[in-house]
């Protein structure tokens, strides 16, 4: 699915993220999208989910940007983690990216992980967004030092991350 340019304010448009009415509820992670913004908030989803059971509103059911892209396997962000060190540090490097992945879901919780999978020696980390796969090459080059290289695709508004040690 490309990404348009829009064409009055000259940014990027992403169709995973327009088209959601108020309130909607993911049915598969239960992330919330109410006043513009999608968040996780348990009692919120109780009081809305009796509201609907009277009647008294009508929710929307659609998977959530980050669920949409999960289940279409369409990652915004791409990291690709080469080295030894890696290898000989694959505990730590795993926790580092997953911790990566919590702090930036307290910001926005549309920040995920799509897949982390090792293919030739290298680590491949898949992410539903580009400020994801940059944090992650940002806490890699800092926590352990070695070379991050960042590379952004204007036409798709995807980016792709090298770090090596």
């Amino acid at each position: 699915m490309p990404i348009r340019r829009h064409e009055r304010f000259g940014h990027l448009e992403d169709p995973y993220s327009v088209g959601y009415r108020d309130p909607t509820i993911c049915p598969t992670c239960k992330l919330i999208y109410h006043n513009k913004h999608w968040f996780w908030d348990d009692e919120l989803l109780q009081q809305l989910e009796d509201k609907a059971r009277k009647g008294e509103i009508e929710i929307y059911r659609r998977d959530c940007p980050a669920c949409r892209r999960i289940k279409e396997h369409y990652p915004m962000g791409i990291v690709k983690v080469r080295g030894e060190f890696w290898k000989e540090h694959r505990d730590e490097i795993f926790n580092l990216i997953r911790n990566e992945e919590k702090r930036a879901q307290k910001v926005n919780p549309l920040e995920r992980i799509i897949k982390m999978e090792e293919i030739e020696g290298e680590l491949i980390i898949e992410t539903t967004s580009g400020v994801l796969a940059h944090r992650i090459g940002n806490a890699l080059e800092k926590s352990y030092k070695g070379k991050s290289t960042y590379h952004l695709s204007e036409d798709q508004k995807l980016l792709r991350v090298e770090w090596e040690r």
